[in-house]
């Protein structure tokens, strides 16, 4: 837990960002980013809406590839939920955070409310620990410092060139610069299918049956406490279907530390070991998709991508109920 004295010298920096009208800024450059001397990068976003306004930190490339996910119009309903960020949340009253939730309360000074969040895929939203809150503190000064450079450099910057304003220490002359550089996309992780030796004996003895399977892997809305954790977190569910008979063969739920392509697959393998290869599998989330499309090719099995699972969804609505 951060101390008294780190609290204070975090909302001390924070509260500048409220009361020094700030935010414009992000309307000309609504991404900005700050590289400290150790060499981490950390992205960041505003927004305002309602009584409250938003400041995101998006935690290096982790943060910065789950924040354009949430941007795609097709961004699975879970985009949210895999964020890696420490987000400030600023108002000029507590009314702002009236029905804001998360069980946190706002600290107040100098006529501002703000409360912070630490967003780690999967577990619920935390106060910042000691680490967080002092590296916000030095991130946070930075920034300022940067928006310094905007004011009165207006440098142009292309959005259709992913070109972003970046604070960076300069470890050849040991000071801090201000410079336009070409943001670099992070690229999506790619997928390998995560097969040992006795699996790929066993799938290269099985046939194939008349089967179609649905899967898919659903987040719950439900909280988790385990002593393995060392917060509570959203459990996610892998499900595996049989379309034809419409039921639920297998399931088995996921910690946000688990790797999430090996246990699809995992179920996969596993369903194949016993029954033999499905003549389709049909899933409904891209991740999914991604997570078994090489698999898939391999095996030479059918790989389609719907808009709806009935078997699945039947079961979700009716553990639901």
């Amino acid at each position: 837990m951060p101390t008294k004295a780190e609290i204070n010298a975090l909302i001390t920096v924070a509260v500048k960002f409220n009361t020094s009208k700030v935010w414009e800024i992000f309307d000309s450059y609504p991404l900005c980013a700050v590289c400290l001397e150790n060499g981490d990068e950390y992205f960041f976003t505003a927004n305002r809406a309602d009584e409250r306004a938003i400041l995101s930190c998006l935690v290096g490339v982790d943060g910065l590839r789950s924040y354009f996910r949430t941007l795609k119009d097709d961004a699975p309903p879970d985009a949210r939920y895999a964020q890696r960020s420490i987000d400030a949340y600023f108002a000029n009253s507590r009314r702002g955070f009236d029905g804001f939730g998360f069980g946190i309360i706002p600290y107040e000074w100098q006529g501002t409310c703000c409360l912070f969040l630490s967003l780690e895929p999967y577990y619920i939203a935390q106060s910042p620990n000691a680490w967080e809150t002092e590296t916000l503190t030095e991130l946070y000064s930075e920034l300022l410092e940067l928006f310094k450079w905007l004011r009165v450099e207006n440098p142009l910057v292309s959005a259709l060139k992913l070109e972003t304003p970046v604070r960076f220490f300069d470890s050849e002359t040991g000071l801090w610069k201000n410079e336009v550089h070409k943001l670099k996309t992070p690229p999506e992780i790619k997928i390998i299918p995560p097969v040992d030796e006795i699996s790929a004996v066993r799938l290269k003895r099985a046939n194939f049956i008349n089967a179609r399977l649905e899967i898919d892997l659903v987040l719950e809305r439900r909280e988790i406490r385990t002593a393995d954790e060392h917060k509570p977190y959203y459990p996610r569910t892998v499900y595996l279907a049989d379309t034809g008979h419409q039921k639920v063969l297998m399931y088995s739920t996921i910690t946000p530390q688990q790797e999430a392509a090996s246990e699809v697959i995992a179920t996969l393998i596993a369903f194949i070991s016993k029954f033999g290869k499905p003549d389709l599998i049909q899933v409904q989330n891209e991740a999914v998709f991604a997570m078994l499309i090489e698999f898939c090719d391999d095996e030479q099995i059918t790989l389609k991508q719907v808009s709806f699972l009935p078997t699945i969804n039947a079961e979700i609505i009716s553990n639901n109920s």
